[in-house]
C-alpha cells in the first residue's frame, strides 16, 4: 500500500508534472491517502482566486480523490502521531505535527508514503520514497 503525502502532490504540479502524476495513479495499485492530505491539497485549490485555474484545480481535486480510500482521523491516530512526534524530538529531529499524522495513517495501513520529504517520514520510523526524484533532472529525494 502507498500513502500519498501532500508534499509529493504539490511538488509534482510545482515541477508541471501534473500528466505525469495523473499517469502514475493510474498505473499505481493500492493507493490511498489520508483526511489531512486531502485538506491540505483541497485548501489550496480553495486559495487560488476565482476563475478557470481553480475550477480545474477543484476539478482534478474531487477526479483525483473522489473514490479514493483515505485514513480517518482519530484519537488512536492522534496519539500515535504524538508518540512518533515525541521519539522524533527525543532522537534530535525537529518534527512537524502533519508529518506525524501522516506517518501515524502509514503505519496503521501498514504502507509506504510517497512524499517528496523523504527524510521527515524516516526520521519517524515510517518507509517512504519520492516518485518525482527520477522524473527531475539534478533531484534526489530529500
Amino acid at each position: 500500500m502507498i500513502l500519498l503525502d501532500s508534499a509529493f502532490i504539490i511538488g509534482a504540479f510545482r515541477a508541471k508534472k501534473r500528466d505525469w502524476l495523473d499517469k502514475w495513479l493510474q498505473q499505481t495499485p493500492d493507493v490511498m491517502t489520508c483526511d489531512l492530505v486531502i485538506a491540505e491539497i483541497k485548501s489550496g485549490a480553495l486559495g487560488i482566486a476565482d476563475g478557470e485555474r481553480r475550477k480545474n484545480q477543484l476539478r482534478w481535486f474531487e477526479d483525483t480523490f473522489g473514490d479514493m480510500d483515505s485514513r480517518g482521523l482519530d484519537s488512536v491516530l492522534c496519539d500515535k502521531a504524538a508518540e512518533l512526534a515525541g521519539q522524533a524530538r527525543r532522537n534530535g529531529f525537529a518534527t512537524r505535527l502533519d508529518d506525524a499524522l501522516v506517518a501515524a495513517a502509514a503505519l496503521a495501513a501498514d504502507a509506504t508514503v510517497a512524499t517528496s520529504n523523504v527524510r521527515h517520514f524516516e526520521q519517524l520510523g515510517v518507509h517512504a520514497f519520492n516518485p518525482l526524484s527520477e522524473h527531475l533532472p539534478g533531484k534526489a529525494s530529500a
